[in-house]
């Protein structure tokens, strides 16, 4: 008697993964970092080197650490690059680079690593993406919430005669509205 068709092959990473992937160059600004994450509606991305091999990942978190001096609270001292009397080091140190606040630690997977495990690097090591690479090429990022979709896919219930248990779960409906208005 076969098993192969009574267990689900577990789901990977390259299923759930975004290809079209997003890298900051190593000597980007900060400025231009930033501009790049909101731009494409990321929080995060790859920093490569001149020959595209991933040295880190830099992500919203770090630009804003980046910015905020320490031991200063006045809040025009963040965002102030006015000031005259400053010499062009400190003005970098006001504006580094992507490889001076990235995270240098690359945590990748391959294409067939199952979600659970990239599930649990991501817990053990706090970071809330891990590139996908083949090789030294980066081929993909998975987020977190790209994990979580793949969890939700593979805990819901299937439809009557598919193979799940339970009845489908309906939509959750609005509150009923009443013609007046406040």
């Amino acid at each position: 008697m076969a098993l192969s068709g009574r267990f689900p092959k577990p789901k990977t990473v390259a299923e759930f993964m975004a290809q079209d992937v997003v890298t900051i160059r190593a000597s980007a600004t900060i400025d231009e970092v930033a501009k790049t994450l909101v731009d494409r509606h990321i929080s995060g991305a790859p920093v490569v080197d001149a020959e595209g091999v991933p040295v880190g990942v830099v992500s919203q978190t770090d630009l804003l650490a980046s910015r905020v001096p320490k031991g200063e609270s006045e809040p025009d001292a963040i965002f102030d690059d006015t000031d005259t009397s400053i010499s062009d080091t400190q003005r970098l140190m006001r504006n580094p680079t992507a490889e001076m606040v990235m995270t240098p630690m690359v945590l990748s997977v391959s294409r067939d690593t199952d979600v659970r495990t990239a599930a649990r690097i991501m817990v053990a090591e706090k970071v809330h993406r891990l590139l996908v690479t083949d090789g030294e090429k980066v081929v993909g990022i998975i987020s977190t919430l790209d994990l979580l979709r793949a969890l939700v896919e593979e805990e819901a219930p299937k439809a009557p005669g598919t193979g799940g248990s339970g009845p489908p779960i309906p939509s959750p409906s609005l509150p009923p509205t009443s013609g007046a208005s406040r």
